[in-house]
């Protein structure tokens, strides 16, 4: 079968969520966001809609914050937490300087699961060609404008710069809409952008001894752990298909094993290991959550 250039993508006029409505609940003004309003709505009707996870994932810090709160006595605003969680894959949308074309070539071609499942340790070029997309001149000058190089770069590579550019673009809003939301503030943007740090992605470059991101002193590490967490839980259930038991398995597993590693301290472990025991406890509500 012959390659066809990849077009833009097709957008779904009726997505499953809201954006405004589900920013709205949250206590988060997005029309004081014009350019987070369109990313997010973009990641809202893409064919894998990734704002789905992000909705979700809100929903399922919310059922745990306050019982968390009162577990651990730790300091989390479910608010600040519920925002975090819709605005963290916000760089799925692509770099902060891409135009509306770019940014729908990423988030509708480049982190569509549906089509590079299994893919994350083939070239860029090689999941194209697996996928018969051949790139049209907007998105092979993309790739060069960041220079790129597509027969070198691994997908998994790839997919991990939407950590970075979500630190980028939350920063760069900050900046520019200073003033018409006292929601976006630093603690907001370094935790959206440390849901990868068990990988190592840290552009906020949180001290996970001290909890504290750059100039931003932040009190605990303990809002990152909940929103990793979460993040992997839906990950794990929703692009994966494990079953909750399956999720908290290898959880389980993977915490275990970056504290034998040394990537995490005890005391993150216990916590980690406290919200899972959490989640479990609260599958009944949680489940439902995910599958709404």
């Amino acid at each position: 079968m012959k390659e066809k250039p990849q077009e833009r993508p097709e957008l779904n006029p009726s997505p499953e969520f809201d954006v405004g409505q589900e920013c709205e609940r949250a206590g988060f003004k997005i029309e004081d966001y014009p350019d987070l309003a369109e990313r997010l709505t973009e990641l809202n009707q893409t064919e894998y809609p990734h704002f789905k996870d992000a909705v979700i994932m809100s929903r399922i810090i919310k059922a745990l914050a306050q019982p968390l709160n009162e577990k651990l006595r730790l300091n989390l605003s479910p608010q600040k937490l519920e925002i975090t969680a819709l605005l963290h894959d916000i760089g799925k949308s692509g770099p902060a300087d891409a135009n509306s074309e770019e940014r729908l070539f990423v988030a509708g071609v480049m982190f569509n699961n549906k089509k590079f499942t299994g893919m994350k340790e083939l070239t860029i070029k090689e999941a194209l060609k697996r996928e018969k997309i051949k790139l049209s001149p907007s998105g092979g000058s993309f790739f060069t404008r960041l220079g790129i190089d597509i027969g070198k770069e691994k997908m998994q590579e790839f997919w991990a710069r939407h950590i970075y550019w979500t630190y980028d673009i939350l920063k760069e809003n900050k900046i520019l809409e200073k003033g018409k939301s006292k929601w976006l503030d630093e603690e907001i943007i370094n935790t959206a952008a440390s849901h990868h740090l068990l990988e190592g992605h840290n552009p906020a470059k949180i001290n996970l001894e001290e909890g504290h991101g750059g100039a931003a002193a932040i009190e605990s590490i303990d809002r990152y752990q909940l929103l990793i967490l979460v993040d992997k839980y839906q990950a794990f259930r929703e692009r994966s298909s494990q079953t909750h038991e399956e999720a908290i398995k290898i959880l389980k597993f993977l915490i275990n094993q970056k504290l034998s590693d040394g990537i995490i301290t005890p005391k993150m472990h216990e916590t980690y290991t406290t919200i899972l025991d959490l989640l479990n406890k609260e599958k009944d509500k949680i489940i439902p959550l995910v599958f709404p």
